[in-house]
């Protein structure tokens, strides 16, 4: 539906519509790892979120990339392992920054223990006496104050954001599934069809999904509908929820009723109040 005679179709404008870095900004941000450059990789982790591409999605480029270059690079296991992880974070851009500079890292280096010459002679040095004089008081408080004023601060960038990330995981907002299902109905469509027929528990920070069928957690879990799940709970105030999706169907609260279920093979549990309502 975009093609023209004016102005085909491109790759890079493919890319550009699906919110995907190009394969030589992959390459470089992986080059910059490599090169331990943290610097550069927050350079362009910066300029990709300017330019809009999803950190969900910039993680599946990189994984893919990374995956394709294990056999020659084993040592990028750790960090392979690590980007599954941002997925499941409330906050993916800040997980994937902390990620990518705590793979450049340097390892330290093992010590090593020096022997002096077997030729070199032995000194033995006259004990020195040293005779300490009382300090004033007033003299030792000063002295606290200048060590306590040239203490060096040990906060950066990254620390802030991640304080800055728990102080507005602290804001209580009652959590509203209707309100969730109504905003993706507005917004994503697509979403909204799937969680629409999804049960839930909401239990602090943490919003678990029954998907009822293992189909509806495959989407749910795809880079596209986690990225606009994230987004419709931060529009009904609970930016940082960790999502979990579990394909089956929400068990009953009531024991005996869970134990009947599971004896029929799956059940959904219904009040009469619902059944009245939907009447």
């Amino acid at each position: 539906s975009f093609a023209s005679t004016d102005e085909p179709i491109t790759l890079d404008f493919v890319q550009s519509a699906l919110g995907q870095a190009s394969p030589e900004t992959v390459s470089q941000l992986l080059g910059a790892v490599r090169n331990r450059d943290i610097a550069a990789v927050v350079s362009q982790l910066d300029e990709l979120e300017k330019l809009g591409v999803q950190p969900l999605v910039l993680t599946d480029q990189l994984i893919k990339s990374l995956r394709d270059t294990l056999v020659s690079e084993p040592h990028f296991v750790n960090l392979l392992d690590a980007l599954i992880t941002v997925s499941s974070s409330p906050q993916p851009q800040l997980k994937l920054l902390t990620t990518l500079v705590g793979a450049c890292k340097p390892k330290s280096a093992p010590a090593v223990a020096t022997r002096p010459p077997k030729s070199a002679p032995t000194v033995i040095e006259a004990p020195v006496i040293v005779i300490e004089k009382p300090t004033p008081k007033k003299q030792a408080v000063a002295n606290t104050e200048t060590k306590t004023a040239i203490q060096p601060e040990h906060n950066n960038d990254i620390e802030e954001q991640i304080a800055a990330a728990k102080r507005r995981s602290q804001t209580s907002v009652p959590f509203d599934w209707e309100k969730l299902i109504s905003y993706s109905k507005e917004k994503f469509l697509a979403l909204h069809s799937v969680i629409s027929k999804c049960d839930y528990e909401y239990d602090g920070n943490i919003l678990t999904i029954y998907a009822v069928r293992k189909f509806n957690k495959t989407k749910l879990d795809q880079a596209k509908y986690l990225t606009q799940l994230q987004e419709s709970l931060e529009a009904c105030g609970h930016a940082n929820t960790e999502i979990h999706t579990l394909p089956i169907a929400k068990p009953p609260s009531d024991e005996k009723l869970a134990k009947v279920a599971a004896m029929m093979g799956g059940g959904h549990e219904i009040t009469l109040e619902d059944e009245a309502s939907k009447a």
